[in-house]
């Protein structure tokens, strides 16, 4: 149940407060709720706190996805690629960078 899971990592985090792990798998609960604005907040908090957190991108890039900010999932996922290719979805974020990158720049 998402809402159990919610509740014992938010308690993970009020007596660890650096587990970056206990932010991702809340972002997790909320996308699993279809609650990606919520997710994606979470998710930032985890890149907030470590801007190198692979893992944190790649699902902040789902999360903005799933909500229809196409560009911006597209540079999470970029970084995500940027940080760790070795990531299981690692050639799907590398595709949707690439298609983003060769979109003209806005004026």
């Amino acid at each position: 149940d998402w809402d159990k899971a919610l509740a014992e990592y938010q308690l993970d985090i009020k007596e660890y407060p650096g587990d970056l792990a206990a932010y991702v798998r809340i972002g997790d609960c909320y996308q699993g709720k279809d609650d990606y604005a919520s997710a994606s907040k979470w998710f930032q908090q985890a890149i907030d706190r470590h801007p190198r957190y692979a893992l944190a991108w790649l699902k902040l890039g789902g999360a903005l996805n799933a909500l229809g900010r196409e560009q911006e999932a597209a540079e999470a996922w970029k970084k995500a690629v940027e940080l760790d290719e070795r990531l299981v979805a690692g050639e799907y974020a590398k595709a949707q960078a690439e298609k983003f990158r060769q979109k003209p720049a806005a004026p």
